[in-house]
């Protein structure tokens, strides 16, 4: 029993030592939080990868092109606009995520349902092959296209459709209703139950 005691307070003894000598530390750390060491090179850009094609059109539309092996045989283009949901004034909140909702009611090649009835005819699946989302500072329209023999016409048109979502959307008044609701109800699901 003696023998436990004295292992006890051994170990006392330790962790007292250890909380005095992580007090003494204490000053160290609060100054190296305060006034962090400047970490090098942060002023440098940094180079692009080899691998990656950079550009931009004459519209002004910036472009990057990169070669991914996973998955096989798909182009995953994206159309990312540099506009959300922080461009919105107090009384327009939500226009953002509904015009890209519209965006998707037609485009000049594609009227009024037309899209979604191409995509369907080529294996393609709404919502998984194409789709959107709107953050604070960026709109993003996702497009995954199948690339197989004879499919750069499907590649062809995919770019086509991101261009017509860009510059030449079709926001019909009758469109804006139908989405208003739709729009209304993912927001009212998205506040939970307690809400």
């Amino acid at each position: 029993l003696s023998r436990c005691s004295q292992v006890q307070e051994s170990m006392d003894r330790s962790a007292a030592a250890r909380r005095r000598r992580a007090l003494w530390r204490l000053p160290y750390f609060a100054r190296l939080l305060a006034r962090p060491p400047p970490l090098p090179g942060l002023d440098k850009v940094l180079p692009n990868d080899p691998r990656i094609c950079l550009g931009a059109l004459p519209c002004g539309v910036h472009y990057v092109i990169h070669t991914n092996r996973k998955p096989k045989r798909r182009a995953m283009l994206r159309l990312v606009l540099r506009v959300g949901s922080l461009a919105e004034e107090e009384d327009q909140l939500g226009v953002a995520h509904l015009i890209e909702h519209l965006v998707f009611r037609g485009t000049p090649s594609f009227p009024s349902g037309d899209l979604k009835k191409f995509f369907d005819r080529c294996g393609m699946q709404w919502g998984a092959d194409l789709n959107a989302e709107t953050g604070m500072e960026y709109t993003t329209f996702s497009l995954d296209v199948p690339l197989t023999k004879g499919s750069l016409k499907l590649l062809e048109i995919g770019l086509k459709v991101l261009r017509e979502f860009a510059f030449d959307a079709l926001l019909r008044s009758e469109d804006t209703k139908v989405e208003k609701g739709i729009v209304e109800e993912e927001w009212r699901c998205s506040l939970g139950a307690e809400q």
